[in-house]
């Protein structure tokens, strides 16, 4: 993060009006930015929009970009930051969470309303101590083909997991769930029969490989990836600690004493019932590759793999995140 090591940080604000939160909640945000005009401030209407708005607060010197967005508007931000070959020191971001989910503002902390947030951001930034909340996030880098872009996430997942989405984002839809109600009406949707024996996941054949390690080719009901501390609602379920930047768990279909584990492995303790002759396996990894024929999800963005490809996650660049 390029500024003086005391006082204040030139900061820009990205706005998507059209992030779920956004579309009825800007009349704060609005005001706050009135009595700031020496702020940045660049308003897309268009996804394409972000890397011109972000390569522009570039030019103008940004040190801090602060996003009013949800999830899949960050995402497009790090593409903006990591797949143009500019040079010099990249901007710090911030999140101002305006999305359904908002998984990434709830892993580094940034919780409350979009005004709220940039106000905390501007008086902490005034008091010089903004270089002191800063927070970084090592990134996952998806591949769907040797010659497509990169796409930078921080969480990632195939089967249950898309199938949640799509249910969280009905109960949006219809109810006005958002943060961490929507993924847990999905949650509850998904895994709540199972705990009745019942089972609504259509499992999702795929061939999975772990560093080099071919596991054999099984259906799974969930197949999830990040390098974030934590999902949402705090949830943890990996409960392999060794030190790889990619946290990965499958659950094979009809998997072993559900109801006994359930607890544990989503809070991230380990249960001596979690293993992969179960149908459970949690691992830190330096490279996941998935051959599957079904979409997944990156980030709250839909993805599939090119013709005759197979997915390819590994390690991305590190990010830093301001609090």
């Amino acid at each position: 993060m390029r500024g003086p090591e005391r006082g204040s940080l030139k900061i820009g604000v990205l706005i998507n009006p059209a992030s779920s939160r956004n579309r009825s909640r800007l009349s704060d945000l609005d005001a706050l930015l009135a009595q700031n005009r020496d702020l940045v401030v660049r308003r897309i209407q268009e996804p394409s929009e972000v890397a011109a708005s972000i390569a522009d607060m570039r030019a103008r010197g940004t040190d801090v970009i602060a996003i009013a967005g949800g999830d899949g508007t960050i995402q497009l931000a790090f593409a903006a930051l990591f797949n143009t070959q500019t040079s010099g020191n990249l901007p710090a971001l911030a999140v101002l969470p305006g999305g359904t989910t908002n998984m990434i503002a709830n892993d580094i902390g940034a919780t409350q309303r979009p005004a709220r947030e940039l106000e905390r951001l501007l008086r902490v930034n005034a008091e010089g101590r903004l270089r002191r909340t800063i927070v970084r996030r090592r990134l996952m880098a998806l591949q769907s083909g040797p010659d497509a872009p990169p796409v930078y996430g921080l969480f990632f997942g195939a089967a249950a997991i898309v199938q949640g989405t799509i249910i969280s984002r009905r109960s949006v839809d219809r109810i006005g769930f958002r943060d961490s109600a929507g993924p847990f009406t999905g949650i509850l949707s998904l895994f709540g029969p199972m705990l009745l024996g019942r089972n609504p996941i259509k499992p999702v054949r795929a061939k999975v490989t772990l560093d080099g390690e071919v596991l054999p080719e099984a259906s799974y009901l969930a197949i999830l990836g990040t390098t974030m501390e934590r999902l949402s609602m705090g949830l943890r379920p990996f409960w392999d600690h060794v030190g790889k930047p990619l946290k990965v768990t499958l659950v094979r279909e009809h998997p072993r004493y559900l109801m006994r584990v359930i607890w544990s492995g989503i809070h991230g303790r380990g249960h001596p019932e979690l293993t992969p002759e179960n149908g459970y396996i949690s691992r830190n990894v330096d490279r996941i590759e998935v051959e599957l024929t079904e979409p997944v999800v990156m980030d709250g963005e839909f993805f599939a793999a090119e013709p005759g490809n197979k997915l390819v996650l590994t390690a991305g660049p590190i990010v830093e995140f301001v609090r």
